[in-house]
């Protein structure tokens, strides 16, 4: 039995990308709750966020579609989110 989910792990994102931009690339997966970069204390990019779809079938197929995916010279990893 495959987990249900809806939150999506984004990591080696280039630095210039912001909430708004990372929301632009799932999109086209499906409906989006949230999208946002994780950043510092200086509102750096960490390189890393979260996007939380409406629909687990969404959020897996974004996780199908974009993992070891090449944007802006990185290749991205987009997993399921796992609770700390």
């Amino acid at each position: 039995l495959k987990a249900h989910f809806t939150n999506v792990f984004i990591k080696n994102l280039d630095e210039n990308t912001d909430d708004e931009k990372l929301k632009q690339m799932f999109v086209q997966f499906g409906e989006i709750q949230s999208a946002s970069i994780q950043r510092d204390e200086t509102g750096k990019s960490k390189g890393f966020g979260f996007v939380n779809f409406v629909k687990h079938e969404d959020a897996q197929a974004a996780v199908d579609g974009l993992n070891d995916k090449e944007v802006e010279g990185r290749r991205l990893f987009v997993g399921r989110a796992q609770k700390k």
